[in-house]
C-alpha cells in the first residue's frame, strides 16, 4: 500500500525542489519571509551555519547553485508535529576552487536528512543534516 503524503510533506517537497533547482519564485510562495536556513553539520567555512530571512537564504542559493552540478533524490519522508523530515541523497560534481581549494572538479555524495518546520502552510525553518565525509575527503 502506497503511503499518502500529507499537505505539509507536499509543501516541504515543493520547497526543497524549488530551492535546490533555483525556482526562487516558488520558494517565495511556499516559505515565510522570516525563513531560517541552518546546516549545523557543514564543515566550518564551507557554507554559513545559519542564514536568517527569506531574501538572505535565496541570495545564498543564487550564489551557491551555479557552483554545483547535482542530482537529488528524496528517498523517504514523514511528518510529525509540523516537522517534515526528508531523507535525501545528493550526488554531484563541483570544482574545489569554488571553495578556496586547489584542484579541479570532483564527484561527491552527500547523504542526509532535511528537516523543515511548516507553519500555516509555509516553510519557516529548513535544517540540513548532511554527511560531508565524502566531499571533504576529496578536498
Amino acid at each position: 500500500m502506497k503511503k499518502e503524503i500529507s499537505k505539509s510533506e507536499q509543501i516541504a517537497i515543493i520547497y526543497h525542489k524549488a530551492i535546490t533547482s533555483g525556482d526562487f519564485e516558488k520558494v517565495r510562495e511556499v516559505s515565510s519571509p522570516d525563513l531560517v536556513f541552518e546546516d549545523p553539520t557543514a564543515p566550518q567555512g564551507l557554507i554559513p551555519a545559519r542564514i536568517e530571512g527569506q531574501d538572505a537564504v535565496i541570495a545564498f542559493y543564487k550564489e551557491a547553485l551555479p557552483k554545483v552540478e547535482k542530482e537529488i533524490q528524496i528517498t523517504h519522508s514523514f511528518e510529525s508535529n509540523n516537522y517534515v523530515v526528508l531523507h535525501q541523497n545528493i550526488k554531484g560534481i563541483t570544482d574545489v576552487s569554488d571553495f578556496g581549494q586547489e584542484g579541479g572538479k570532483i564527484e561527491f555524495q552527500l547523504p542526509g536528512i532535511a528537516v523543515l518546520y511548516i507553519v500555516d502552510g509555509l516553510v519557516t525553518h529548513y535544517i540540513d543534516y548532511l554527511d560531508y565525509t565524502d566531499i571533504m575527503s576529496k578536498m
